[in-house]
């Protein structure tokens, strides 16, 4: 008998029909996951998930055999999971993870190719930058609102793919708050951003607006940014420890140590994240690089002669023609052919690193099979 799980609280939680699907087809296929039940990711602890969307919150752990099929691309807050229940208190075990509508994701910070997943299904990410006061260093304020920071971020939400709403903090802390936002506006092109203040509620109640009933948003920028002062004030409560930036430099402390779903009074689900001190970009097979992320620069794009245009010299190019007339910041335009570059040479380190993997499996299986047949039919 298939076990029931509660489809109201998981419809709280952002359980969709693309969901549902996943689950009915799971449960037909194999008469094992029958009394399992979803639920979401909700919080990362390390050697430990906690989830929810049945009764209380209950932590749980991979099983072996699907943290050998996942091969280190372990789950993350936001994901949908199946799991087999239990009467005790001990942690539930996860049999399955359902596919994604979207992920949040950058290169592990090392000397490999494979990919950290931040957030998962989310459908708005928040980049958060933040002023410093006027009174300070210009690199400090350089370093607050970095343009070419946020593009990259940008570029990795695309790839997710979410939509994208660019957050400026502490805007209390200036009077010129909204010229320095549309002097960015004019930098970022066409993305949407958003001037709030945690202190006085500036911009909150527009950011909750964004975040409606269902939807699930992930906050992403450095420490220091105000990320966990944003999440207490659109929660009304003191949920997530603020502390105060290092004063030598303005440089933020991290004081989000872990990933955490929270669901907003009007119903809205934000996954606060701890402030990342670089995003390297990931791409994989799923990458397409016909396009640069940059909403501006590819509409100018498509009015290039020719199709394949680089933008580095070619007749016809409408993009370097924007560049002249000072429509288009150069740049930008470089800085997006970095980015290309560096998800291009990821790709190759990716697509390098499966076709070694998979000789290592086609090796491994021969060996299996010769050892077989000695075994069976002696040495030759």
């Amino acid at each position: 008998m298939k076990a029931s799980f509660d489809l109201p609280a998981l419809s709280e939680l952002g359980w969709t029909p693309h969901f549902h699907r996943q689950y009915l087809g799971l449960v037909s296929e194999s008469s094992e996951l029958e009394n399992c039940v979803p639920a979401r990711i909700v919080a990362d602890h390390g050697s430990e998930f906690e989830i929810a969307g049945f009764g209380l919150p209950r932590r749980a752990v991979l099983t072996g055999r699907l943290a050998h099929e996942l091969s280190g691309m372990r789950p993350c807050v936001g994901d949908f999971v199946l799991v087999s229940p239990r009467l005790d208190r001990g942690p539930l075990l996860i049999e399955r993870l359902f596919e994604r509508s979207s992920v949040f994701r950058r290169k592990v910070a090392n000397a490999t190719s494979n990919a950290q997943a931040i957030a998962a299904n989310v459908d708005l990410a928040i980049v958060v930058a933040a002023f410093a006061d006027e009174g300070a260093d210009r690199h400090v304020v350089q370093r607050g609102l970095n343009a070419r920071r946020i593009e990259r971020y940008l570029v990795a939400v695309g790839e997710a793919p979410a939509s994208a709403v660019v957050v400026i903090t502490k805007a209390d802390l200036r009077s010129d708050a909204a010229e320095q936002a549309a002097l960015l506006r004019q930098e970022l092109g066409t993305v949407d951003i958003v001037l709030t203040s945690a202190l006085s509620g500036q911009g909150t109640d527009e950011l909750a607006q964004r975040i409606g009933r269902g939807i699930s948003a992930v906050l992403v920028g450095s420490s220091g940014a105000g990320k966990s002062s944003l999440v207490n004030r659109l929660l009304g409560k003191e949920a997530q420890r603020v502390e105060a930036v290092r004063d030598a430099d303005t440089r933020g402390r991290h004081t989000t140590t872990h990933r955490e779903l929270f669901v907003l009074p009007n119903g809205g689900l934000l996954i606060d994240t701890p402030g990342m001190r670089e995003l390297a970009l990931f791409a994989d097979e799923t990458t397409s690089l016909g396009k640069s992320g940059f909403d501006d620069i590819d509409a100018w794009a498509e009015q290039c002669r020719f199709r394949d245009c680089l933008h580095q010299g070619e007749p016809g190019c409408a993009v370097l023609e924007a560049v002249l007339r000072g429509e288009l910041s150069a740049t930008r335009l470089q800085h997006s052919e970095k980015l290309r570059r560096e998800l291009e040479w990821q790709k190759q380190r990716v697509d390098a690193a499966e076709r070694s993997a998979q000789r290592k499996k086609r090796r491994a299986l021969s060996r299996a099979v010769r050892k077989g047949m000695r075994t069976k039919y002696g040495s030759e």
